[in-house]
C-alpha cells in the first residue's frame, strides 16, 4: 500500500504516531478514492499498537453495515494538513464486504 499515491495536500501518518483517537471514525477510501467504509474500532497490541483496523462497510447511516477487520499494513493511512486522517485500502468495497463478519 506504501506505493499508493496519496491525494494533493494528504500526508501520509508514521504508523507509531497512530491513535484510537486519530482513527476511530476515519473515512476509509479504495484507490479510486471513493468512500467505502468507516474506522468503527481497533484491535491493539498489549503495548498499544494497532495490529488491525474493524471497519463498517456499507450500509446506510450504521444500519445493514457488515463489520469486518483487516491488518493495519493493508491500509495507507494519511492526514491533510492539520484536518482528518484518512485511510485508504487496496481492495474494493465487494471485497470487503465479502469478508467473515467480525465479532469483538
Amino acid at each position: 500500500p506504501d506505493s499508493m499515491a496519496l491525494p494533493e495536500g494528504y500526508v501520509a501518518v508514521d504508523r507509531t504516531a497512530l491513535t484510537a483517537e486519530l482513527l476511530t471514525g476515519a473515512d476509509v477510501r479504495d484507490a479510486s478514492d471513493a468512500s467505502i467504509a468507516e474506522v468503527s474500532d481497533l484491535v491493539l497490541t498489549s503495548d498499544g499498537q494497532v495490529t488491525d483496523v474493524v471497519l463498517d462497510v456499507g450500509g446506510f447511516l450504521g444500519i445493514g453495515a457488515r463489520t469486518v477487520a483487516i491488518p493495519m499494513d493493508r491500509l495507507t493511512v494519511a492526514q491533510a494538513d492539520g484536518g482528518a486522517v484518512r485511510l485508504w485500502v487496496d481492495m474494493s468495497k465487494e471485497e470487503l464486504e465479502a469478508l467473515p463478519e467480525y465479532s469483538m
